[in-house]
C-alpha cells in the first residue's frame, strides 16, 4: 500500500467508528474469548463455574479428560433499532472454548453440568486414591 494512501485510510476508518458510535457497548457483554472459570476443590469433589451470561444452554459442550476439564459453545446477539428515518440491525455470533485443569484424578462418569442464570456449574467426583496392595514375599 502506498504511504499517500494511509491518512485517507485511517479518515475513512474514523469516519466508519463514528457513525457507529454505540457498537463496542452493543458488543461488550458477548466477550467469549475468555470465559472465567472457578475452580473449587471439596473433600470429595471438584466444582467448577463458569460466566456465561446470554448463552444458549443447547450451545454448550462440556467435556473430561483426564484431569482436564473443556467448555466450549457458541453466543449469539442481535440488536435492532428503529427510528424514525432508518432501521439498523446487526447480528453477531462469537465461538469460545476453554481448558481448565482440575489439579486432581477425577471420576469423569460421574460429572454433572448445570446451567442457570448464566452460570455452568460443572460438578466430578475425585478418584479414589488407590490403597497399597500388601504382597507376600516367598
Amino acid at each position: 500500500m502506498r504511504r499517500e494512501k494511509l491518512p485517507d485510510m485511517f479518515k475513512r476508518f474514523e469516519r466508519m467508528m463514528n457513525e457507529f458510535p454505540d457498537l463496542e457497548e452493543n458488543f461488550r457483554d458477548l466477550n467469549l474469548n475468555t470465559v472465567p472459570v472457578d475452580v473449587k476443590e471439596t473433600e470429595d469433589q471438584v466444582i467448577a463455574k463458569a460466566d456465561m451470561p446470554g448463552i444458549d444452554k443447547d450451545s454448550i459442550r462440556v467435556k473430561i479428560r483426564g484431569e482436564t476439564l473443556a467448555i466450549s459453545g457458541e453466543g449469539r446477539k442481535e440488536v435492532k433499532e428503529e427510528g424514525k428515518d432508518y432501521i439498523r440491525k446487526e447480528r453477531s455470533r462469537k465461538s469460545f472454548s476453554r481448558k481448565v485443569d482440575l489439579g486432581v484424578p477425577v471420576d469423569r462418569d460421574s460429572a454433572e453440568a448445570e446451567y442457570r442464570d448464566g452460570v455452568l456449574t460443572v460438578k466430578v467426583d475425585k478418584k479414589e486414591k488407590e490403597k497399597g496392595v500388601e504382597i507376600e514375599v516367598e
